[in-house]
């Protein structure tokens, strides 16, 4: 376990970066229910959750996007692993400056 205390000075971009891993976990929460217990075929989402999910498959430099669940399994032992996203259909890249 690991903790840490707050930015001496607020910084809006470092909160927003920090919020991301939140995000895609309610995200694929959400997704993975939905898909155990509707079906892959009849999940239907908020397209705010599929920007999430869209920004998943695209490829990162700086940022890894390391997805892994665990759940419970047969016999009370407990499931790992991970999810990896591709995009159903070719995109664009997009490139963004993070520092100046």
């Amino acid at each position: 376990m690991g903790g840490a205390l707050p930015f001496e000075e607020r910084s809006v971009e470092m909160n927003d970066r920090l919020s991301l891993p939140d995000l895609v976990a309610g995200v694929l929460g959400d997704y993975l229910t939905k898909r155990d217990t509707q079906g892959p075929d009849d999940i239907l989402i908020k397209d705010a959750a599929g920007d999430v999910l869209l920004w998943l498959t695209k490829p990162g430099i700086g940022l890894k996007k390391i997805c892994t669940f665990l759940r419970p399994g047969l016999n009370g032992l407990i499931e790992r692993g991970s999810i990896s996203f591709s995009p159903t259909t070719p995109q664009e890249l997009t490139f963004i400056t993070i520092f100046d």
